[in-house]
């Protein structure tokens, strides 16, 4: 296990410096989205990724921050697993696209439904 020890994050400008904006078009509309942005960082440990969505609040995205900071410029402890299994999101779509999203998920044994697009209730 790590020591837990509190260190500064990189100043602003070496952020920046290795910051590459990337904006990914949805096939299919998500949480109010059709193109989901990131900020994919390369830091002395590796390459890292901030990706908040628009409605987290500052507290939760410096959150997020914090950690992708964490992950790409100290060393992390020795892996204990070769693989991690993830999970397949269905997106709110007509249940005759269901099949069609899932086939995008080769090997995913368990999916997260979601039921309903924010904003679309009836």
């Amino acid at each position: 296990m790590m020591d837990a020890v509190s260190t500064a994050p990189p100043p602003l400008a070496d952020i920046l410096g290795v910051a590459h904006i990337v904006s990914l078009p949805l096939r299919t509309r998500f949480r109010g989205i059709q193109t989901r942005e990131a900020v994919l960082l390369e830091g002395p440990e590796g390459w890292t990724e901030f990706s908040p969505f628009v409605e987290y609040n500052d507290a939760e995205a410096a959150t997020r921050l914090a950690a992708a900071l964490d992950f790409g410029w100290h060393p992390q402890p020795a892996p204990r697993r070769t693989e991690v299994r993830v999970n397949a999101t269905v997106p709110a779509v007509p249940s005759g696209d269901v099949a069609s999203v899932l086939a995008r998920f080769d090997g995913c044994r368990t999916a997260k439904v979601k039921v309903a697009e924010a904003g679309a209730g009836s």
